[in-house]
């Protein structure tokens, strides 16, 4: 058996066939730590409710409840029988069947995240002093003796420390992992040594194990279990290990150029000089310079390793450092996005949300309302209107000793107009502020703006039949055949119940789904039949609305493989409900920030794929308006976010979608499109000639009958700007 307890308040009781044999029940929000004692008879859970409670494992009572603390709560079960318990308040406490026996308080200067019990080798002639350790958001770990004496003290993380444990095979080693991307090996045997060794990760280690064999296993932020051996014949690829390695140190480098501010490359070391700089710990990142470039390197314990060069995301309008090399203003320089225009800010602060340690990036500049900055970020990210006081009062607190940053220089602005009409099928997304756009150096505006383009707000697929989905998923769960990987659990299909009331409720964007729903919806489903996609598609583009979608393209990839098995989906079913819905999914993508960005990055592979010949003379109109209105999306990113070549990549596919186009609503989006990217760069003029795009809008649009002049007259407007042959 193993127990498993998360944001649904529950702790279960698994068997190892996944079934559910028990359940305890009483905690009044997540639980977030577990252990098993009694030999097997007692459990202890400890909660965000600032509570722990001791269960008996077969009746599923609850025996006793520990209360007193704040926020999560960590457990563990000493030698000597005691439980000790940690949390946000700092102090550690030690309790005998329920009952508080003592209390160390400020025994850190932050949460106590962690607790881990020490192995001691009988055999040993000298057995270790203490008896548990404990870890910190202060980057401590400390060593404690029964009687709550601090033995022993051990710094080397450089930011929040999630968890401990201490090695069953190996007496004296620990394992640590925490917000500075570490995996750290330490032999706790040496007081006041720093670790033996730090493993660099692509992400926050939130979690360490030991397995029996001895060899450790990770968990990162970027969504990757990794497992550690020193055994050679257990060891990965060189090539999966050398992978390993590359996003751990492209991950170190964007961080150190986020970072970085113009004010520490004054007095950089130039790179001749690295071996006569010893690094102060392991981990340790620093930059020097390679000519014209600022280079990061971290210290491995005894030599400087090559991360990569920290550079800004436009050279051309980054401030010049010594000896000219271009230099980042860092997290200084913001892409932008419909609540927080792009530019150069004071200070972009990553801001945790939710108890899940996801975070967003929030953009300030001295002078700003907090007030006003708060509720523009709890707008962008979803979240309930009782949290712009809070997040108000962090930008206070953080703005005051704040330093303006260096000014780039201005860009060429552009008036925006007024959307176009939106159709019955999509509704447009949050409001575009009327803001004056930034145009990318070098296009030239054309001065011709109508009622029908450009295209200021993108389109979305919100309304969903909830319940009809629903019982489509349950009805082709029941038609697969037992054994099949993509067929639910009993407990699943009370996991998607769930789910799919959060989908009907009121209140759906304040809504909070758990990591074993979203396991159902994109790890499970996926492995169903063509034939029985539908649903699973249509499940994908309703919850890519909710402000909980953006973690899945947080992680190494990006939620890249997402969208490659939705373009996969699509070509396989051009014609059909499977098609429409894994392309609605992709036009949904552009209503957060964080979705349109991997968008926007992988913007070549997206369109790529959907040059795809069956797609484009699908029989489908659902199909081909919801081809449309990806390409009416993607052009308003273009709006946004210049990118001459990716705008001649859309105009190219417009014109391929136009030449095979009879639908009057996916004629006039694809319209849209068009005339939006020709609107804001006069120069795609000739190449829409060239392309003899205007044969094809003179073509299209004369045979759509009278009520759907609307066609005719973006036809006329669109070619009033392609120069004639």
């Amino acid at each position: 058996f193993f127990y498993t307890g998360g944001y649904d308040k529950r702790v279960c009781r698994v068997s190892v066939d996944g079934t559910v044999v028990n359940q305890y029940k009483g905690h009044d929000k997540a639980v977030n730590s577990l252990v098993e004692f009694g030999g097997g008879t007692r459990l202890v859970s400890g909660s965000w409710d600032g509570t722990a409670k001791v269960w008996n494992v077969e009746t599923e009572a609850c025996e006793y409840t520990m209360p007193g603390h704040t926020h999560a709560v960590c457990v563990a079960i000493l030698p000597n029988g005691e439980m000790v318990t940690g949390s946000q308040d700092k102090a550690i406490r030690f309790w005998q069947d329920g009952r508080l026996v003592r209390t160390i308080e400020g025994a850190h200067e932050d949460i106590v995240r962690a607790f881990t019990v020490i192995k001691q080798d009988p055999s040993a002639a000298h057995a270790l002093p203490f008896a548990f350790l404990s870890a910190s958001n202060d980057c401590h770990i400390k060593a404690w003796g029964l009687d709550g004496t601090q033995l022993g003290d051990y710094v080397d993380h450089t930011a929040f420390i999630f968890d401990v444990k201490a090695s069953s095979v190996h007496v004296g080693r620990v394992f640590s992992g925490g917000d500075d991307k570490l995996l750290k090996v330490w032999d706790v045997r040496l007081t006041g040594e720093p670790a033996q060794q730090s493993i660099l990760h692509a992400g926050t280690v939130w979690q360490v194990c030991e397995l029996p064999n001895g060899d450790v296993v990770s968990c990162c932020e970027d969504g990757v279990v990794r497992v550690w051996t020193t055994h050679t014949h257990r060891m990965a690829s060189e090539d999966e290990r050398e992978l390993q390695k590359k996003l751990a140190h492209d991950s170190a480098a964007e961080e150190m150029e986020k970072r970085a501010t113009p004010a520490e490359f004054g007095d950089l070391r130039d790179v001749s000089e690295i071996n006569s700089v010893r690094g102060s710990r392991v981990g340790q990142t620093g930059l020097f310079k390679e000519g014209n470039l600022v280079v990061a390197y971290q210290w491995t314990g005894s030599k400087w390793e090559r991360i990569g060069e920290v550079v800004g995301k436009d050279k051309d309008q980054q401030p010049q450092g010594a000896g000219g090399s271009t230099i980042s203003v860092g997290d200084r320089m913001y892409e932008g996005d419909q609540y927080f225009p792009a530019g150069q800010y004071d200070a972009i602060w990553p801001v945790e949300i939710g108890s899940g340690g996801s975070k967003a990036r929030l953009p300030f500049r001295i002078g700003d309302n907090p007030l006003v900055v708060a509720e523009k970020f709890i707008a962008r990210e979803g979240l309930g209107k009782q949290a712009v006081e809070q997040v108000a009062s962090f930008i206070r607190q953080h703005a005051a000793t704040l330093q303006p940053a260096p000014r780039a220089p201005p860009t060429q602005t552009q008036p925006t107009s007024a959307a176009p009409p939106s159709a019955a099928a999509a509704s447009s997304a949050a409001p575009t502020s009327q803001a004056h756009k930034p145009m990318s150096n070098g296009t030239k505006p054309a001065s011709k703006h109508t009622k029908h383009f450009p295209i200021q707000q993108g389109l979305i697929f919100k309304t969903s039949n909830v319940d009809a989905m629903h019982k489509k998923l349950v009805e082709f769960d029941e038609q697969l055949p037992e054994g099949h990987e993509g067929k639910m659990t009993d407990i699943e299909k009370v996991y998607l119940r769930e789910a799919m009331a959060r989908f009907k409720h009121a209140k759906f964007l304040d809504q909070e789904f758990r990591n074993c729903e979203m396991d159902l919806f994109f790890k499970k489903f996926p492995h169903w039949p063509l034939d029985k996609h539908f649903p699973v598609m249509d499940l994908w583009r309703a919850y890519s609305l909710h402000p909980q979608s953006t973690d899945m393209h947080k992680g190494s990839d990006e939620g890249w493989h997402l969208i490659v098995h939705a373009m996969k989906t699509a070509k396989a079913d051009p014609n059909g409900n499977a098609g429409v819905f894994a392309l609605r999914y992709m036009a949904n993508l552009f209503h957060f920030p964080t979705n349109k960005y991997v968008m926007m990055r992988r913007r070549q592979q997206v369109l790529d794929g959907l040059a795809d010949a069956e797609l484009a003379a699908s029989t489908n109109k659902n199909v081909r308006i919801a081809f449309a209105t990806i390409l009416c999306n993607y052009a308003e990113l273009f709006q946004e976010r210049p990118d001459p070549e990716g705008e001649q990549q859309l105009v190219s596919l417009i014109g391929e979608h136009l030449s095979n186009e009879t639908d009057p609503e996916s004629f006039y989006r694809s319209c849209v499109a068009l005339g939006s990217c020709l609107v804001k760069d006069a120069s795609l003029g000739p190449w829409c000639r060239d392309l003899e795009i205007g044969v094809s809008l003179t073509q299209k649009s004369s045979p759509f009958p009278a009520s759907e002049q609307r066609c005719r007259d973006i036809a006329a407007d669109i070619l009033k700007l392609i120069p004639p042959p």
